[in-house]
This record gives structure tokens, sequence and C-alpha cells, in this order.
């Protein structure tokens, strides 16, 4: 076996016993583990490029000696150890073992997850405060919405409970790393949305399939908040009883509905542009 069993001497991690091994391996594995523990996993050259953006801290970042022989790779090494984080090195079938993609680039970072208390919400921005997103269970979908919410310049994405983790690996992934850059909230519950509204005087607005006013006739010049809900069931009572307005994506006849993803990003771009 090439590499160092434990890395003692320098060399890269070779054993999968290591315990920083099992101790990623178990997260990867188990992806509820993170949100436990306050932690969360990034995988590949992409997401730690985003990282190195933000202003996530790394606990420690695993990189396959192959990566390390590439250009991109000592790039990214050097943008590591300039912004401190630390930094093993693991023999590059070990790595891919424990990596969460089918096709492993040979980077894996563990990141502490930032405190998720509602966030200031900022004067003088755009005319999206922040999107809430309600029981939604695919983080794929989430991950897309995250997106989109950056792109229209939307800053702050707030989780209902029993809403799928905003840090789950795939949700990131999803993203491409936009979700780096968002405020994230998770698990807020609709009192502390409610009385957060009210502090900075802001509008919720629900998106629903049916029955609501086109997005461009909502509300123009105030700030807003858009709430969505899952596909099946919708937002859950308790959110859509504090929002005051309904809106609804025109369609043509004999199409019933769209998926959450697009008519969520469909109306997050019409109301940034209110």
């Amino acid at each position: 076996m090439n590499g160092d069993p434990d890395g003692a001497a320098g060399g890269p991690i070779a054993s999968r016993r290591h315990p920083l091994v099992v101790r990623l391996r178990r997260l990867v594995r188990r992806p509820q583990l993170g949100r436990r523990e306050g932690l969360f996993l990034l995988d590949g050259i992409h997401l730690l490029e985003e990282a190195l953006r933000g202003v996530h801290e790394a606990e420690t970042v695993l990189i396959a000696p192959r990566l390390e022989r590439t250009p991109p790779g000592r790039a990214l090494r050097a943008a590591i150890e300039r912004r401190g984080w630390p930094l093993v090195s693991v023999a590059d079938g070990v790595l891919d073992d424990i990596a969460p993609t089918q096709t492993p680039q040979g980077v894996l970072g563990l990141f502490r997850r930032p405190v998720t208390a509602l966030p200031p919400a900022t004067p003088g921005g755009g005319r999206l405060a922040a999107l809430v997103l309600a029981g939604l269970q695919d983080p794929l979908n989430l991950g897309a919405l995250a997106r989109s919410a950056w792109a229209f310049g939307c800053p702050t994405l707030i989780t209902a409970p029993e809403t799928v983790d905003p840090y789950h690996p795939r949700a990131l992934r999803a993203s491409a790393g936009t979700l780096l850059h968002l405020a994230v909230a998770a698990d807020v519950p609709t009192e502390a949305l409610r009385g957060w509204l009210g502090k900075h005087g802001l509008q919720a607005i629900a998106l629903v399939p049916h029955g609501g006013v086109p997005p461009e006739r909502a509300l123009a010049g105030d700030r807003i908040v858009l709430a969505l809900g899952s596909e099946g069931r919708g937002l859950p009572p308790e959110v859509a009883a504090i929002c005051g307005l309904e809106v609804t994506i025109p369609m043509r006849e004999g199409v019933d509905s769209l998926g959450v993803a697009a008519a969520g990003s469909i109306a997050l771009f019409a109301l940034s542009r209110g």
C-alpha cells in the first residue's frame, strides 16, 4: 500500500480505519448527522472554490495526491493554505471510497455550519428580501431554488421545520455553491418568522398553483418575502396564514402546474423586476 497508514510520517493517510477517514465516511453515509453535529461537507473543486470566496470556516479539508499534482489542485491547495484551513493529504483510493459522488475529484471539506438565527433584512437591497421554503423534501429542488434566489438578488434563505436540510450534500451541489453565499436560517418556527417580518416591515407572498394574482401585480415598491411549499401539499397552513398575498404563474390552458423549482425560479425572477 502506498502512503503512510496513519499519516504520522508526513505522507498521505492510507488507512481506511484512520479516525478522520472513519468520521467523514460516517458523515457522508448519514447526512442527517451533519445537521445534528453542526457540520456539512463540500465535495469537489468548484464547491471548495466557492467556499473560499465566502465566510464559512473549514474544520478540515482532505486532498488526494493525484489532485495535488495538477495545476488546479496546486492552486486550490495554495488558496486553502492562505486561508489557514487545516489540510490533510489522503491516499487517492481511500478518499475516493468516502467521496459522496460517483466521479470524485480528490478533495473533500468538512465545514462548520453558521449560526442559523434570522439575519437582519438588509436595508437598501433589492426587492426580494428572502425566500422561505416550507415542507420541501427534495434537496435538489432546494438547491435549484437557492441558485435562482442568488441569481435574482435574493440574499436570504429561510426554511421551516420539517423541510429538507439546506446543507444536504445534494442541495449544495444543485445550488452550484451559491448556497454558501446566502444567509441561511434553518428550522425557523412560524411565530419567529412572523415576528421577523413585522420587525423589518416585510410583506410575505405565497406562491400557489391556482387562484393567485400574476407576480407582476404584486405590491409594487414593497420589499417582499416569497414563500413556497412542497409540490404535493403546498404551503403548510400556518405559513400560508402569515402571507398577505397569493401569486400564481400564468400558464396556457390544460397545464395543471409546474414543478416547484421551475415555478419558484420564475416567480423569483418576476418579483425581482417589480
